[in-house]
């Protein structure tokens, strides 16, 4: 199983969560609180 980075704002269900999702970025970034680039980031990566 892979850590996380101490300083990682999002863990592997969250990200596949954000990929998933057909939220809005602004309202993913919100409720997660992270960047709308981090929303972007994840979503181009896939679930």
């Amino acid at each position: 199983m892979h850590s996380l980075h101490p300083q990682a704002r999002t863990t592997p269900a969250v990200r596949q969560e954000i990929a998933r999702s057909r939220e809005p970025t602004g309202m993913l970034a919100q409720r997660f609180s992270v960047s709308t680039d981090t929303i972007r980031k994840w979503r181009k990566r896939g679930a």
